[in-house]
């Protein structure tokens, strides 16, 4: 069994050690978050010089300076422009030392923030609406295709289109002979010959199918009258 004093000397060290990698971990975010701060400040530096210099006060460069230690990062900067005119104009001030026009130089910086806040949120709000747009107009699904041949159907047959008038276009183009109806005005004059009589009268029914009606009668009345001349004889 090992002795007491060992086992809390072994606690003692582990805790240690735990405390050393928290306080360690502690100091990289602490460091993280400084060199993230000092960046911020830079961009804000850097914007705060490139607008002096293309500003109605680029000539008197030499005579303005930044506050360093004020500087706040540069998203902390835009929120300016979303300020009233006067708190808006003594945050952008306290950014610069001027003698003279350290007032003007405040509201200069102000209106500029002010008039580009106002065109991010126009950009946003035209973005939005686009979406909204998109999201409110889906695609033409099947369910209009059913109502459209639902549609056709509940319609009067003379409101659809004729599909009858189509089929006989093919049918003359496909090459073989049109059949002719019996309302052609070449065969209103041809005998109309029922089944029956067809199977009944052997020869005759081919004589029926192709000589018309009135030649039919007439040879009917030379043969009759040439046999009765040669009984008479």
């Amino acid at each position: 069994m090992m002795p007491t004093s060992v086992l809390f000397s072994g606690h003692r060290e582990r805790k240690q050690r735990r405390q050393e990698q928290e306080r360690a971990q502690v100091a990289i975010l602490e460091r993280a978050a400084l060199e993230a701060e000092e960046y911020a400040k830079a961009e804000t530096l850097e914007f705060l010089e490139s607008w002096l210099i293309n500003s109605v006060w680029s000539d008197q460069v030499e005579l303005i300076s930044i506050t360093r230690e004020n500087l706040p990062p540069i998203d902390e900067l835009w929120s300016f422009g979303e300020l009233a005119e006067t708190q808006g104009t003594h945050a952008c001030r306290r950014l610069f030392k001027a003698p003279v026009i350290w007032d003007e130089l405040g509201h200069s910086l102000w209106q500029m923030l002010k008039n580009e806040a106002s065109d991010r949120s126009s950009r946003s709000q035209i973005q939005e609406d686009a979406y909204t747009a998109d999201y409110a107009s889906p695609p033409r699904s099947r369910c209009s295709s059913r109502s459209s041949a639902e549609t056709y159907y509940s319609e009067p047959e003379s409101r659809r289109p004729s599909i009858t008038k189509v089929t006989s276009i093919h049918k003359g183009f496909s090459g073989k002979n049109p059949i002719r109806r019996a309302t052609d005005p070449q065969f209103q004059t041809t005998a109309t010959i029922p089944v029956e009589s067809v199977k009944s009268c052997g020869s005759r029914s081919r004589l029926h199918k192709i000589i018309p009606h009135g030649c039919y009668a007439n040879v009917v009345r030379k043969t009759m009258g040439a046999v009765h001349q040669g009984d008479c004889n």
